[in-house]
């Protein structure tokens, strides 16, 4: 899963000094999957003076991973005061909310990254999950159906975080039973296209 989550570190920007040393140190441990050890050397470069709108989003994942999801939040909610047009903060705020079941506040966020990047497959992916889970199934499937239309989304922690095989599972047989009731318009190529690709993610 630690490799799920490196979209995070792609764009950082490489420097020297203090800050930038525990910073890279701090990612080190994170791709080791040490994520406990790896906020305390976040939170160094954070005090150092590294860019804080990078440093609460990468320090908020790894709470993510620790499944410390009111620390996880709290570093998301202070990396989108620093910058409220980043929509991997809200893709994993909404992560964590989907992963407390709190389901209009994670759809609230999904839908925000996508306003800020439409082609955000994962955010897309994850706001059909929230759709499932509260019975809006014809929004579901319109979710899934783009998000899958080009191949299996980036869905980073969603297809670890969950107990994936049984929901996709799950997901399926009420799709295909709104189908045949007529309360979801999808044919039968669509339903196998999204069989296969939630299979195979």
């Amino acid at each position: 899963m630690k490799a799920l989550f490196s979209d995070i570190f792609v764009s950082l920007w490489k420097g020297h000094g203090d800050k930038d040393e525990q910073f890279e140190r701090a990612q080190r441990l994170f791709e080791a999957g040490k994520y406990e050890e790896s906020t305390k050397w976040f939170a160094s470069a954070l005090d150092a003076g590294y860019d804080p709108g990078i440093a609460y989003v990468s320090r908020g994942v790894a709470w993510l991973m620790t499944r410390q999801m009111r620390r996880a939040i709290e570093d998301l909610d202070s990396a989108l005061r620093v910058n409220g047009r980043d929509a991997a903060a809200y893709y994993y705020r909404g992560t964590a909310h989907i992963l407390q079941e709190d389901y209009d506040l994670a759809e609230a966020d999904f839908t925000a990254a996508l306003q800020i990047d439409p082609e955000h497959r994962a955010a897309m992916f994850a706001r059909g999950l929230c759709c499932f889970y509260v019975g809006r199934r014809k929004e579901a499937a319109s979710d899934f159906r783009q998000a899958l239309s080009n191949g299996p989304p980036a869905i980073y922690g969603v297809a670890d975080t969950y107990d994936w095989k049984q929901r996709v599972s799950e997901i399926i047989m009420q799709l295909e039973d709104a189908r045949d009731y007529r309360r979801v318009e999808i044919t039968d190529t669509e339903m196998k296209t999204l069989r296969d690709r939630l299979s195979a993610a």
